[in-house]
């Protein structure tokens, strides 16, 4: 009695087993069988939905613990930086190595490093064989940035509102173990749902396609042998036998007309592919040569054999505003700057004399009315006996290579401009210094002579550190490398160390100086040296290029929400051609050397980087 349930089970077994199987060798040609389209489409369909789930479950699972293990890192930069704030108020390195060598019981940092304000490094760590931290505090925003699976961390140490340096972290994000975890679970998930929906799908193609194999195999027979005489067999008396019914009547009819429609059907396809290629290769031979035309800058052209124009593309017409027939006559020479019409109409003649290639730079005016810079370039086409039957040639667009061009002879002009002014200014000095020295070496010489000698050397000296610092200085502005020394001062205290460096020469020039200030005392936050620098050189600036015995203004206005401050002066002025590089490097209103006074150039040019250091904004305006 004990046998039967287990003789059950096992012919149970049996049945299922042959259902996979017979599912399976469906598949294998599901391109030709009923049945294997519906077992592939229950298969893809279960695999279908069990991934999505199944990768939309693991990229949530993999978000939450990267999203944790990202707030780990920055909970832990952020206990360092309150930790280490002690460290770098006091440059105590080893307290900040201690403080970082707590991070060995963190696995997931591999490097970490503590930074002072000037971004060099006073404590390092690194686990194992892993990369050490830069050298230098890295360019990066405050926060986390991930590079694949690697994380680093940026954190700014802040106490008192001043910045004492930087904590940085790097770590590694793993997630090998829990992805392998997750697709094995996927994989035995998937194995039973694609087990059952092809016990599903076995059942199906019993109760549903076997009717409709019998249909497909005569017309498979059918589409192979090409004979209409096969006919469909009837395996059931429902619907199904009603489509067999009339599946076997289409197959007679067609029969009939199968034989006449071939010969008529032979004799139109002939017709039709002659037709057919005719017609390709007359488009693909327009469209190649309109899309190489429409390629180049402003298109293509095309004269006749005396140089009448019959062609344009439509990228130069759309250009100039020109039609095509506008463009063949009066001709393209009306949209050629005037100025370049008689040098561009004898170029062309002598070239359709010659038969010589065209090549000719002109302008050309836009629908706008702007100009363009062109280079037209063209080549004769000959026939067999070599007599021009047509010209063809391109337009292309050179207007920026005109713009570097001049870009290129403007700042060789102005480096021009500035070594002969550096060598001015550094000669200068070299002569009294010269004169001095030679006094001091002087046997006749008394001690007045030689304490006058020392002081021009030192105040030439000085003027010669002065140009060599600001040259230092717009440079380290230019890279970004100037570091500003903030703190909160007194605006007034600012203003008084500016007006003090410029007044020697105020009162050289005899100049009446009016100094307006806020009425109530002004604190600002900035580096106070380098915004006495701004004012000082603003002063200097409107002295050397006033008269004698001119005005200039000094004026501080308090807003709501910002703060002005105005160098106005009665002096030569501006015109509106140098306003727009005035704060540029080694830019001068006037190059000669007795009305800018041996300037190079750079004083505005360092106005303009100090200023946007502080957060500013600096504008000129003249009534020319």
């Amino acid at each position: 009695m004990a046998s039967v349930p287990s003789q059950l089970q096992v012919g149970w077994l049996r049945q299922r087993l042959s259902t996979i199987w017979r599912s399976l060798a469906a598949i294998r040609h599901p391109a030709r069988s009923l049945t294997g389209k519906l077992m592939a489409f229950v298969l893809l369909t279960t695999a279908t939905a069990l991934l999505v789930a199944g990768t939309s479950l693991l990229a949530t699972d993999l978000y939450q613990d990267r999203r944790a293990w990202s707030e780990q890192l920055q909970s832990g930069a952020d206990i360092l930086a309150f930790a280490t704030a002690p460290a770098l108020s006091f440059d105590d390195r080893t307290a900040a190595q201690r403080t970082l060598a707590a991070l060995e019981r963190q696995p997931a940092i591999h490097a970490a490093a503590i930074y002072d304000a000037r971004g060099l490094p006073i404590a390092v760590y690194r686990r194992g064989a892993a990369a050490p931290p830069p050298a230098q505090v890295p360019v990066l925003s405050p926060g986390l940035h991930f590079s694949g699976t690697q994380g680093e961390l940026l954190q700014p140490v802040i106490q008192g509102g001043e910045r004492l340096g930087s904590v940085y972290l790097r770590g590694q994000y793993e997630a090998t173990g829990r992805v392998v975890t997750y697709l094995n679970v996927l994989a035995v998930v998937m194995f039973a749902g694609l087990v059952a929906a092809m016990l599903t799908a076995g059942w199906l193609q019993r109760a549903i396609t076997q009717p409709m194999e019998s249909i497909a195999h005569v017309a498979r027979q059918i589409v192979e042998r090409r004979t209409y005489a096969l006919r469909a067999g009837k395996t059931t008396h429902d619907e199904f036998a009603l489509v067999v019914d009339a599946f076997n009547n289409m197959l007679g009819e067609v029969q009939l007309r199968t034989q006449a429609l071939e010969q008529s059907n032979q004799a139109l396809k002939e017709a039709a592919a002659v037709r057919q290629a005719a017609e390709l290769a007359m488009l693909a031979s327009e469209r190649l040569y309109r899309a190489i035309g429409e390629s180049i800058n402003y298109g293509v052209w095309v004269c006749d054999a005396a140089g009448r124009n019959t062609y344009a593309s439509e990228s130069f017409l759309a250009l100039t505003g020109l039609t095509l027939e506008a463009y063949c006559y009066p001709g393209w020479i009306e949209v050629v700057h005037p100025e370049d019409r008689a040098a561009v109409r004898a170029a062309w003649r002598e070239c359709v004399r010659s038969g010589s290639a065209w090549y000719h730079e002109h302008r050309i005016r836009d629908v706008h009315g702007q100009y363009h810079f062109i280079l037209a370039q063209g080549v004769p086409i000959r026939d067999e006996q070599g007599h021009i039957e047509r010209w063809a040639g391109i337009h292309l667009d050179i207007g920026r290579l005109k713009q570097t061009e001049q870009a290129l002879r403007e700042a060789d002009r102005r480096k021009d401009e500035f070594l002969a002014t550096l060598a001015h200014e550094l000669r200068n000095p070299l002569a009294p210094i010269r004169n001095a020295v030679f006094i001091l070496n002087s046997p006749n010489a008394n001690d007045t002579q030689r304490q006058r000698a020392r002081d021009v050397i030192d105040r030439q000296v000085r003027h010669m550190s002065l140009l060599l610092d600001d040259l230092l200085d717009v440079s380290r502005v230019t890279r970004g490398q100037f570091l500003l020394k903030k703190e909160y001062v007194d605006l007034k205290a600012v203003c008084d160390m500016a007006i003090e460096t410029a007044r020697p020469l105020i009162q050289a020039k005899n100049h009446r100086l009016n100094v307006t200030l806020p009425p109530v005392p002004v604190t600002v936050e900035a580096d106070p040296l380098r915004l006495a620098q701004v004012i000082s050189n603003l002063l200097t600036n409107a002295a050397k290029y006033t008269d004698a015995q001119g005005h200039i203004d000094l004026e501080v206005v308090l807003g709501d929400a910002e703060l002005t401050l105005a160098v106005r002066d009665d002096g030569i002025g501006l015109s509106s051609e140098s306003i727009p590089r005035l704060f540029t490097m080694f830019s001068q209103v006037d190059s000669s050397i007795d009305r800018a006074q041996g300037g190079l150039g750079i004083g505005l040019a360092l106005v303009k980087g100090l200023v946007e250091l502080h957060g500013g904004t600096i504008t000129v305006s003249s009534p020319g």
